[in-house]
């Protein structure tokens, strides 16, 4: 585990200039030496890339996938009036309540939290296409949605401003979700491409639906940075 901790800057003289190297972390480096020949062969295009490597990303980070439909859609107005319909004898607040509990912790234990969709609605195309087919349903419970309304792209991007998160809204993965629609290999591959960026990460994962809580847990396969996290309204 590499222990980072703010570098003084660190100056270098040479006859003509004062060259200041960016003090970003101390970090164990063992890559080439740039010289002064270097860095003008970089300059005039001979060398395009650079093998610097940058260090990564502290630690102390969260990852939250979350499902949508039935599960984290409970956050939003827009889902108000559906649930007061279907559950005329339950307390909305009291379910939001249920999900806020569980996110406050992981804020609590973690300086950052990026945020990624765990929903079949993979891409915003997706996005519209589930919800006007998950409207037909609702319709006797006099619900239907329109325009913007129950998309989950754009209400996440509002909850993660609104908590100060990251959003990774780029992270689409539709193709690999139809191989294997219990979530299992799209949970697996969101925590391969979280790995590109972090090499410490606590990863939760949100769904409404027992059998892909369970098919997702049988990929944990001891690993306790992975948390998998049942939760529906």
């Amino acid at each position: 585990m590499s222990v980072f901790k703010k570098a003084d800057p660190i100056v270098k003289h040479s006859r003509k200039k004062l060259y200041k190297v960016p003090s970003y972390y101390d970090f164990d480096y063992s890559g080439p030496k740039f010289t002064q020949r270097t860095l003008r062969a970089r300059k005039r295009g001979a060398i395009k890339n650079s093998t610097v490597k940058m260090p990564i990303k502290p630690a102390n980070t969260a990852v939250i996938s979350a499902d949508y439909d039935g599960c984290w859609d409970i956050m939003f107005d827009d889902i108000t009036e559906l649930y007061e319909n279907m559950r005329p004898m339950g307390s909305i607040d009291d379910k939001r309540k249920e999900l806020t509990d569980q996110i406050e912790k992981i804020e609590e234990e973690h300086s950052k939290i990026v945020f990624i969709v765990g929903s079949s609605r993979q891409t915003p195309g997706k996005d519209a296409f589930v919800r006007n087919v998950m409207n037909r349903p609702r319709y006797k419970y006099g619900v239907r949605f329109t325009g913007q309304e129950n998309l989950c792209f754009p209400n996440f991007a509002k909850l993660c401003k609104e908590r100060g998160w990251e959003f990774r809204q780029e992270i689409q993965m539709e193709p690999t979700y139809k191989k294997d629609k219990t979530k299992a290999l799209l949970v697996e591959a969101q925590i391969e491409e979280m790995k590109k960026e972090y090499d410490k990460f606590d990863f939760f994962f949100f769904d409404n639906e027992e059998k892909i809580i369970n098919s997702v847990n049988e990929i944990v396969d001891g690993r306790n940075w992975v948390h998998i996290i049942k939760y529906d309204w």
